[in-house]
């Protein structure tokens, strides 16, 4: 089955008038798609480590004074501290190398000829 296609009285084929034609550049789509799945998992690893801090603070809070809740509440906050410092220096390494190279990181993503 062909659709989007007319028979012209001659026998050709021809697109119909009036259908645009598909613009844009696979690879370049491509960069932007991987720049924003990256910016995406900095956001979302980043407000993670912020609720994990929240929820070991309100575990801390609700502990009634238990030290294994207490210590459990402090792990839990240690290790989100950690993970957001981690996002964090992986966002600045990021920026840092992609400003001494002088490029932005999609640049960066895609090899020069």
């Amino acid at each position: 089955m062909k659709l989007a296609q007319l028979q012209l009285p001659n026998g050709t084929l021809a697109a119909p008038t009036g259908i645009q034609h598909l613009q844009g550049d696979l690879p370049d789509t491509g960069k932007k798609v991987f720049q924003t799945g990256i910016d995406l998992l900095f956001y979302l690893a980043a407000f993670l480590a912020v609720v994990m801090v929240v929820i070991s603070g309100i575990q801390w809070i609700t502990s009634g004074g238990d030290p294994g809740k207490i210590a459990s509440a402090k792990r839990r906050l240690l290790y989100s501290i950690i993970g957001l410092i981690v996002v964090a220096g992986a966002f600045l390494i990021l920026n840092v190398l992609t400003g001494i190279l002088g490029k932005n990181p999609t640049q960066i993503l895609t090899p020069t000829p």
